[in-house]
């Protein structure tokens, strides 16, 4: 393993990039052949789902900055027919003046109110304003026709909704290369140059970065079991496990080189 004591930044760049293609090609590969029918057909059966509800209970409801209107006092859209499994009796539930007791007393995952929509993860509430709902829109509105028009768009039974999931992907990638790669180059190998240096060695901060690059590049390698798998593998981890391999290695090569010169 001495060649990795010769590794440039340079190569270890290019390794990276080797290894964050391979990755892309992989994880393409994976979500076109595995995943996407079982997720196009989930989400027809979602817009299947949300298309009869709001026909049946006749939704007329509109969101604005900083209120909502609705054609009735209140709407309760049950888990009944709901594609995914949920655990909870009911989905979402739609008023005014709905605060966060209906969550039990309704048995709902999410509330939307007047101010915001509340939605209940693992336990943990988390709030979204309606204004952010909207972004640079005025307002929003859903009934039957709308919702009709929304699902045509997606293009679900086409290649647009294809395309749209392979583009969201593409994006969620690049995200996570750049990431990956800094949390190398800047992070890890700020980390061990400072544990070899107080320990009394003098490291090569240059072979450290070039070694945490590579390092964060063979991870790319096992990131799609990882995640397709669902493992319990998360950055800290990565981190801390590269953390202590590149310090014992680096110390082991520098104690030998100590070794070799005395």
């Amino acid at each position: 393993m001495n060649f990795l004591l010769e590794l440039k930044l340079k190569k270890a760049i290019a390794v990276f990039g080797l290894c964050a293609l391979s990755n892309l090609i992989i994880s393409f590969s994976v979500y076109y052949f595995v995943q996407f029918n079982i997720f196009k057909n989930e989400a027809i059966k979602m817009s299947e789902y949300f298309s009869k509800v709001i026909s049946e209970k006749n939704i007329e409801l509109k969101i604005k900055k900083e209120d909502i209107e609705l054609n009735a006092d209140s709407y309760l859209l049950e888990n009944t027919g709901f594609p995914l499994e949920l655990n909870s009796k009911n989905l979402i539930y739609i008023s005014k003046k709905t605060d966060y007791a209906d969550f039990s007393d309704k048995g709902v995952l999410a509330i939307l109110n007047s101010k915001e929509i509340i939605i209940k993860v693992d336990g943990e509430f988390q709030n979204i304003p309606l204004a952010s709902v909207l972004g640079n829109r005025e307002e929003i509105t859903i009934n039957k026709e709308t919702v009709k028009t929304f699902v045509e768009s997606l293009d679900l039974n086409g290649s647009g909704f294809l395309k749209t999931l392979l583009g969201a992907m593409a994006m969620q990638k690049l995200i996570l290369y750049v990431s990956e790669f800094l949390w190398g180059y800047l992070l890890l190998t700020t980390a061990v140059f400072y544990l070899l240096k107080f320990s009394g060695y003098q490291p090569e901060k240059e072979l450290i970065r070039a070694l945490a690059v590579v390092y964060y590049g063979i991870f790319l390698l096992i990131e799609v079991p990882v995640s397709y798998f669902k493992l319990p593998l998360n950055f800290i981890h990565v981190f801390v496990l590269g953390f202590f391999a590149l310090g014992f290695f680096l110390k082991f090569k520098l104690d030998q080189k100590l070794k070799q010169s005395s």
